[in-house]
């Protein structure tokens, strides 16, 4: 088999800590239904994530093999998290249970340090999302910098699929400094100081075993990530996952974290055995920290492309 690096996609919601059985939403209100959606260390949407509803007073309770956990607003009941489109909180866990509050306007910073062919990339976007009092896409949010750009809605490649979010296309920002953001709604305004989050980086390296089980392992250098995935699946041309025949949360305890930011995992050969045309091996790690509510979210991502 030969080996290359590429690039995957898959999702950004949720975050990592300690695990609770309980936990509590700040629905600020909310008339429309309030859901968690949870895995083992990652979320992928539609996939085989816990995903259920809170109760009328905001509680909910998970297994005690979920340690990922994001609250969002079903604004169009259809049970699933729709991206950026629907409003979402990262939970936490910071005196013995869940704890998750959801914003009505948010500011995301989103840097991916990717690895594919070889070629390492880091890109940044800017993205930022107003809603109404009802959770609907306020349709009178503005967001502008200090350096004269306005956001304007742009259907985005979010890594869960497309959404339509209003986001500063082309910032040329020097990011040794900070980028300063004013949104309003109406009359309210708020400003936000935005910097770029530190980077994560993804050193992937596979082996394979006699049986054909191929053994994964991951270096990450950066801050200790909040969670992390491992996966093979299918990809187009362009190096994008398009069917998955294995993730490590298929099951609870499917990466080992052998020591600090090293990772190992197993894909079993009897998923390499359903690769039909173009396959690939992922490894993912995102770092999410919250500052005077703007999400800086920072992943890690590699793949090695399989030739079989």
């Amino acid at each position: 088999m030969k080996i290359a690096t590429g690039v995957p996609l898959l999702a950004i919601f949720g975050c990592a800590g300690s695990i609770g059985v309980e936990g509590v939403v700040d629905t600020d209100g909310a008339n429309k239904q309030i859901r968690i959606v949870s895995g083992y260390d990652w979320i992928i949407p539609r996939g085989k994530e816990m995903d259920l509803e809170v109760d009328t007073t905001g509680h909910f309770q998970l297994p005690p093999s979920q340690r990922t956990v994001t609250a969002y607003v079903d604004v169009n009941a259809n049970g699933h998290l729709d991206g950026l489109e629907e409003p979402s909180a990262w939970c936490s866990r910071p005196d013995g249970r869940w704890r998750c509050a959801i914003s009505t306007d948010i500011v995301t910073v989103y840097r991916v340090n990717s690895v594919y062919d070889a070629d390492r990339h880091d890109a940044l976007q800017v993205f930022v999302q107003g809603y109404t009092d009802s959770w609907d896409i306020d349709p009178a949010f503005s967001a502008c910098s200090d350096e004269g750009q306005c956001a304007e809605f742009a259907e985005v490649d979010f890594v869960t699929g497309t959404s339509r979010v209003k986001t500063f296309s082309g910032c040329s920002h020097d990011w040794s400094k900070p980028l300063r953001i004013v949104a309003a709604t109406g009359t309210a305004k708020t400003t936000s100081s935005v910097v770029a989050p530190e980077a994560l980086s993804v050193r992937l390296q596979t082996e394979w075993t006699a049986h054909g089980d191929a053994e994964v392992h991951a270096e990450v250098a950066g801050p200790d990530p909040d969670r992390i995935i491992v996966w093979f699946a299918e990809i187009d041309s362009g190096g994008r996952p398009t069917a998955f025949h294995w993730t490590s949360e298929d099951r609870a305890g499917a990466i080992v974290s052998v020591r600090r930011h090293r990772y190992d995992s197993t894909i079993p050969a009897s998923a390499v055995q359903r690769c039909r045309t173009a396959c690939a091996i992922g490894f993912q790690a995102v770092k999410r920290e919250l500052r005077d509510r703007v999400n800086l979210l920072s992943e890690g991502r590699a793949v090695a492309r399989v030739t079989l």
